[in-house]
């Protein structure tokens, strides 16, 4: 039987004062300066919304070995399909190898453009897998997945963000559905 968990005191106590306290601030950083530093402790209070939204909802149950966490985690990835991969960038960030059946992640890519307007690409980047950064600059850092498609850490970001910020002000509002 699955003990039940503890929750020390982190000065916040629902999914929603986490949003606010890490996730927003954590977007703010990564707006700021689109790098691996920030987009890895973004993707990483990002990938714990999960953890917190269950634990909001359901304090006092455990994660482990619970079909409706797992149907909650597929339904929310379902929805959000940037959740997943934000998962895998997460993950692979922490354990380095990955061996759940849905990983999707092939690597990362990063590349610092020149100056100038228009786009500059490449077939090999920093971390060896794809370049492209736009005219500002500033690098574009994107996963290469299995299926040889292209996600774009931002355009993740943005997604799972405007996610949980959608379904945080609907629940807070008690519309139906929002849970």
């Amino acid at each position: 039987m699955a003990t039940a968990p503890r929750y020390p005191d982190l000065g916040f106590r629902s999914d929603a004062e986490f949003f606010d306290n890490l996730v927003r601030p954590d977007m703010a950083a990564f707006k700021a300066n689109p790098g691996v530093r920030e987009g890895f402790h973004l993707a990483t209070s990002l990938n714990h919304m999960l953890d917190w939204h269950w634990h909001t909802l359901h304090p006092g149950v455990t994660t482990k070995n619970q079909p409706a966490w797992s149907s909650m985690r597929d339904a929310m990835t379902a929805a959000c399909p940037a959740l997943a991969k934000i998962q895998d960038l997460c993950d692979a960030s922490k354990h380095c190898g990955l061996d759940r059946r849905t990983v999707g992640l092939a690597g990362v890519g990063m590349h610092l453009g020149a100056g100038g307007a228009g786009a500059y690409g490449g077939t090999t980047g920093g971390y060896g897998i794809g370049v492209l950064a736009y005219g500002d600059g500033r690098p574009t850092l994107r996963m290469l997945n299995l299926d040889g498609t292209t996600a774009f850490w931002a355009e993740c970001f943005a997604a799972a963000f405007g996610y949980w910020e959608v379904l945080l002000a609907a629940r807070l509002k008690g519309e139906p559905g929002s849970q």
